[in-house]
């Protein structure tokens, strides 16, 4: 045994697993900051046109 470690024998099945596990994570983290990303914009949006609006019925009476 080199340096001292002991190697765990894994079967393919739960090579597999672990895999299949990983990508799950993955999957979901990046949903999840897709998600994240996309309701930040959403706000960022009805912000804006909120803004827009305001703005818009604020100058229209100057004119």
């Amino acid at each position: 045994m080199p340096c001292g470690k002991s190697l765990k024998k894994s079967f393919p099945n739960e090579l597999d697993n672990q895999w299949i596990s990983t990508n799950k994570e993955k999957r979901y983290n990046l949903n999840k900051k897709f998600l994240n990303g996309l309701e930040v914009s959403t706000f960022i949006s009805i912000e804006f046109c909120f803004l827009y609006c305001v703005l818009a019925h604020a100058y229209s009476g100057m004119f």
